[in-house]
């Protein structure tokens, strides 16, 4: 019996760290308090910072100030709820380079505790995909300057603003030939 159970703690440990060290969004586990109790490798890699350097940090000395407030209200409201979501974190690397995150967080028990269960997928690329794609949709692509549906959204805020405001607006039109 006793054999046993101590293999099927072995196993349990082994799925435990197979989990955590081979998945490819950053885990982070944290106390009720918001330090830092477990790490993952994808975590260290994307934070920038050593698994031990990790479990010695609050959660919230990773996100920029403009998102520090609304971690935070995800934290507590996931402590409250059981779960909680944030999509387009900015977090602070070392040397003060950000990165764009989705955040899922869960609670779970871990050594007898409430603790929450973080994962950070990298969204950075995608959202400089997205911007880029929103760039060339509003733009000429030979010369960078605003194209004629960037004008026409322009044009109807224009006249939209002056009938809210009772207020008029000027329009300049140039037309140059063979450019």
């Amino acid at each position: 019996r006793q054999r046993d159970a101590e293999n099927a703690l072995r196993n349990s440990e082994e799925k435990y760290r197979v989990l955590m060290d081979d998945a490819s969004d950053a885990i982070l586990l944290c106390d009720a308090e918001g330090r830092i109790i477990e790490a993952n490798n994808a975590a260290a890699e994307l934070f920038g910072r050593s698994k031990e350097d990790l479990l010695t940090m609050d959660f919230t000395d990773m996100h920029s100030m403009q998102s520090n407030a609304d971690a935070l209200i995800v934290f507590q409201n996931a402590f409250k709820t059981g779960s909680g979501k944030l999509s387009e974190l900015w977090i602070t690397l070392e040397g003060q380079q950000q990165v764009v995150v989705d955040m899922s967080a869960s609670v779970v028990e871990f050594s007898g505790k409430r603790a929450l269960l973080g994962i950070f997928r990298d969204i950075t690329y995608h959202k400089q995909m997205q911007e880029a794609l929103e760039q060339a949709a509003l733009a000429d692509s030979l010369t960078g300057l605003p194209n004629r549906t960037l004008f026409t959204d322009h044009l109807d805020q224009a006249i939209a603003r002056s009938k809210r405001d009772d207020s008029r607006f000027a329009m300049l039109f140039f037309d140059f030939d063979r450019f």
